[in-house]
Order: C-alpha cells, then structure tokens, then sequence
C-alpha cells in the first residue's frame, strides 16, 4: 500500500503510537499522481483512512487562485494542550502579510482566512501564533477556506518553493521541468528515499529531450537537481542518463505557462548479498543488515514531526530472505561498510534483537571494519558474511509526560538517546509519539527498554515542532536499575 505524506502520518496517529523502525521498516512513502487544486495538498478519497492528503508541487501551486506569504498574528492552534490532529472548533486565523505572489490587492497588510476542523482527519492543523507561511487557500463560500488537507507551509520547511515562486512572478524563469536524478527504486519514490537517506543523489547525469527536431539538454548539479528549460506547452519524452548506469525515461506535460516537477530513477544493477552467522557458524532466519555509505555522514534514525524522519546512518537497510541471506540490490558505485543489526541492540518489536552491532568481516568493530568498494555497475559481491554481536542487556524505562495540572500531553515526542559504545560508532536512538489515548492506555505513560551499558539522555518534543520555551530533559549514567521520569510541561 502506498500512501500519501499526510495519510501516513494520519495512519501512524490512528494507531496510537509510533516508533521511528516501525515507520522505516514497514511503510514505503510515495506520492499519488497529481491532481490540479488550489492548494498544496489534494484531497483524495481512501475507504481506509477517509482521506490522503497528496503533497503537490510549486507547479501545481502556480495555478492557484491566491498565494500569499502571511504570518499569524491571531487564531490557529493557540496551546500546547490542543492537538492540530482534533482541533474540532477553530477560529479564523489572521495574517499579516509579509509578501503577495497572486489573488490579493498590493496594499493588503492583513489576511483572514477560515480553517476547518479536523477531527483527526486527513491532516492536523499546521497554524500556530507567531509563525510565517506560506499559504495558498481555496473559497469556501466568497472566503478564503482552509483545511482538510491544509495547505499552509511553515516558511522555513517551504524555502525552496517561497524562491520558486519569487523567481517565476519576477519572470525569470521560463518553461521548465526540473526534479533530482538519484539511484532509487522508482521515480515517484526519489523525494521520499532521498529524504531519509536510501536513495542516492547523482550529479553529472544529462537530462534531455527532444522537439521539433531539436535536442535540450542539461546537467545535474552536485544535489542530483536540474532543471530543464523547453521552448512551449505539450507532451516531451524526457530522458535522464549516466555512463554505466540503467538510464530512466517519462513521459510528462507542460501546460502553456508554468513548470512540470519529474523525477528520475536510475539503477545500477549492482548487488551485495551474504549471510548471518551466529557464533557457531549458523545462519540466522531473523536479522537486519545496513549498508553505511562513506560518502555521506548519517545521524541515526530520529523522529523530527516536523520533517519526517533525518537521515539515516546507512544508505540502505535490508533484511534476511527466505533462504537466509540478505541481499542489497541497486547498490550505487561507491564505498561501504556492511554493519549487523545497523539502528543497535533492541529488546522489543520490531527488530527484537538484543544484539550488538557488527562490522564485516568476521564480526568486527567499527574500527577495524572493512570498506567494501563497488566500483561498477551490475556487479554482484557475495559471501560478504557477518557474524552477530555479544547480546545485551536492557533496564526498563517508564517516561510520563504531564501538564502541571496533570492532564497528559497528547502531542508529545519521548526521545531516548545512548552514546556509541566504540569511537565512530553509531548512537542508539529511541523516539516515540504519542496520541489519544497514548501507550500504556489512558495513564499516558511510555514504556520501552534501553542498552544498560551506555550513558542516556531523554528529552521531549511536541510531534508537531511547537517550542516548549524550555528543555525537557535528564541523563543517566549506564547500569541495570529501572528509570522512572515524569515531565512536567508549563504551556
């Protein structure tokens, strides 16, 4: 099943809690086929979750009827005890204007617009006080009309497309289809795989094509980006190709003012396969295997509400098949380290594998591991075996996360942090959201299970990105007893 951005976040809410492996191991995010709406997200109906809210582009937002940059001034989500998720009676939300693009008079300084409710529906309410947008409404009755799928931006995360749009209302630029090149597994999955890590940008790639007999081309930068510029409106066959890799091709259409967003998928053909083996030889059934790109720093799984998920620390994660080897296919060119049990020891669902991380070959360290080089395509290197790492044990933590009045926080994010036991070594990360009724039922309290043998720190976030004015936060040395740690958030 693939789903829309806002629909997963909608399906991971549904289900009351969330941790970042699960999201990671058991979706695969893609984007629908665009449909035209004034607004920056479609609306689409889906028996299962009602809706899925569809992320369009800067192209599809050139055709809508208002767009504005605004910041709230008054009205959206006003407290850190409301949750955007079911925020049933909104108030209109007033902006001042920063900056026009379309639809609104020169002189206008301040904007209202109606929001609908949610009622965990499609997608949370994004507008809070003190906060600039960009914001690209519809009508609801003669009115600017905000919701279901809203369509408002945070400034900071809509940068890229704020400097679109400027460029283009400024007329400097002219038609265009632009995107990123990267090695991924399909076209439409490039922005999401780039984005956690597991697709691989490429520069150098020449993206052309051809009409009224003759050739446009261009490059990718060193971000895999491009952007090619065509002489009018239509259909274009467009290519995307690099020396040894498998080249990709699509078809898109350019209306007669605008842009066309495509991005393309190349493959490499290149594999990296082994075995498991425990202690005495024995290849293991059950079992997670990464694929560390030395090009590029990894920060370790997280969980940013705001973002999605960082970077990971592997470019790719796979895991054992039914004949007990894993197998890493479209392995871009480039050097690697190959890690047993990459995100570290976990004791529950969804890798229950109270291991250490291990380093091919033979089992070793972070240090003494060996770079693996694929230095062409369609090249298979097998028998890369690993060898598990030494079990460890775990203490119990309980985290409680409450107003002063001792209602809990519906919208917060518990992160669980332990240093790497080896220099250069990956840090053991935790994070975990909540929402009504939480984990643990209606007394709102998370309970998961740590390394013993690292020192942590556990902190707070709101799933939402809200600022919380001050740090929630504690630390522990490494050892067996259990934790128990309330939080007391001031609104």
């Amino acid at each position: 099943m693939r789903l829309g951005e806002a629909g997963l976040w909608h399906f991971l809410e549904c289900h009351k809690r969330v941790s970042l492996a699960a999201l990671q191991t058991h979706f695969t995010l893609g984007y629908a086929t665009n449909m035209r709406a004034p607004a920056i997200f479609a609306l689409l109906a889906v028996p299962v979750f009602g809706c899925e809210c569809e992320k369009l582009t800067e192209c599809d937002v050139l055709h809508s009827l208002v767009i504005f940059v605004g910041e709230v001034i008054s009205g959206g989500v006003t407290s850190l005890r409301d949750d955007p998720w079911y925020y049933r009676h909104p108030k209109p939300v007033r902006f001042k204007v920063v900056e026009i693009f379309k639809g609104l008079p020169k002189e206008t300084k301040i904007v209202e617009m109606n929001v609908g409710p949610t009622d965990g529906m499609c997608s949370p309410n994004p507008y809070f006080p003190g906060r600039t947008y960009l914001v690209v409404p519809s009508f609801d009755n003669d009115k600017l009309f905000d919701g279901h799928c809203f369509s408002g931006r945070d400034i900071r995360e809509a940068a890229d497309m704020v400097q679109y749009l400027r460029d283009y209302f400024a007329g400097k630029l002219q038609l265009n289809i632009h995107g990123q090149v990267a090695v991924a597994h399909e076209w439409d999955l490039v922005e999401y795989e780039r984005r956690i890590g597991e697709a691989k940008p490429l520069s150098g790639v020449r993206v052309w094509t051809s009409k009224g007999g003759r050739t446009y081309s261009t490059m990718t930068d060193r971000e895999g980006r491009y952007r090619l510029m065509v002489p009018s409106g239509g259909s274009y066959d467009v290519n995307a190709t690099l020396s040894a890799y498998e080249s990709d091709q699509g078809k898109v259409t350019v209306e007669g003012e605008g842009c066309t967003v495509r991005d393309f998928a190349l493959h490499s053909g290149s594999t990296i396969s082994g075995l498991v083996l425990d202690k005495k030889g024995r290849a293991l059934s059950h079992a997670e295997v990464g694929l560390i790109d030395l090009s590029r720093p990894g920060t370790g799984p997280r969980l940013d509400p705001t973002q999605g998920p960082e970077l990971n620390a592997w470019l790719k994660k796979t895991y054992i098949e039914e004949d007990r080897r894993f197998v890493f296919r479209n392995v871009p060119i480039g050097k690697y380290l190959l890690v047993f049990n990459p995100a570290g020891p976990r004791a529950e669902w969804p890798s229950d594998l109270p291991l250490e991380s291990t380093y091919y070959p033979h089992g070793t360290s972070r240090r003494e591991a060996q770079t693996i080089e694929v230095t062409r395509t369609n090249v298979h290197l097998t028998a890369k075996n690993l060898i598990i790492g030494k079990p460890v044990k775990f203490r119990p933590v309980e985290v409680s996360v409450r107003f002063p009045d001792g209602a809990r926080m519906k919208t917060a994010v518990v992160h669980a942090e332990e240093e790497p036991i080896e220099e250069g070594g990956v840090p053991w990360t935790f994070a975990e959201a909540v929402s009504t009724p939480g984990p643990g039922g209606k007394d709102g309290v998370f309970r998961f299970n740590v390394p013993a043998n690292r020192k942590l720190r556990i902190y707070i976030s709101d799933w939402h990105g809200r600022d919380l004015k001050k740090k929630y936060e504690s630390t522990y040395t490494a050892g067996t007893a259990a934790i128990q740690q309330v939080f007391v958030i001031v609104p």
